[in-house]
């Protein structure tokens, strides 16, 4: 609610009344990126770039992702004369906008098909790139659940630190159907 008054308050123009539904709203989560993004375009507006940066670039840490905040914060960085930072930033946008299709795309491709479990693995492994750790443990997750011995899936999951008695044991079979000549009591 402080945030829908603050972003009111920016558009009727009443600075002081956005700041101090701000600083509200920012006293009880300091890390909310539209609290955050909002501050960065009222100190803009006001004619204080540099402490807009500060802002923006604290929602960055906290939403990496956020195309919003990787938009705002090229721009701000442009306005302050730093190129090279706002020519990475938009870079690092693009990176973020070609995910987010590739995830899009993968989605639909799971939808199709529903029992394939590597759509649900390469979703895992662009997380991970994401930095979005708890969809990559998830969609890993959903793989194996679906085909035990998907080993991108398992290593996956391995890579991220996932404790192995956390991980789906492997179904014994190979990938003919056939028992493995280990059995599942033996250790690796």
């Amino acid at each position: 609610m402080l945030i829908l008054a603050a972003e009111l308050a920016l558009e009727m123009g009443r600075a002081q009344d956005v700041a101090r539904f701000l600083e509200r709203a920012l006293a009880h989560d300091p890390d909310r990126t539209e609290a955050l993004l909002l501050h960065a375009r009222l100190q803009v507006r006001q004619g204080h770039p540099q402490e807009a940066l500060l802002e923006v670039e604290r929602a960055a840490g906290v939403s990496p992702n956020d195309l919003a905040t990787l938009n705002l914060l090229a721009s701000i960085q442009s306005t302050l004369g730093l190129k090279e930072q706002a020519a990475r930033t938009l870079a690092r946008r693009r990176e973020v906008e070609r995910r987010t299709a590739q995830v899009e795309a993968l989605m639909q491709t799971i939808q199709e098909r529903p029992d394939d479990p590597e759509p649900r693995w390469r979703v895992g492994r662009a997380a991970v790139e994401a930095g979005i750790e708890p969809l990559a443990v998830q969609s890993y997750q959903a793989a194996l659940a679906r085909a035990p011995d998907c080993e991108p899936a398992r290593r996956g999951l391995i890579e991220l630190g996932v404790p192995p008695g956390e991980i789906p044991p492997p179904s014994g079979k190979n990938r003919a159907g056939r028992s493995t000549s280990r059995s599942l009591d033996q250790s690796p």
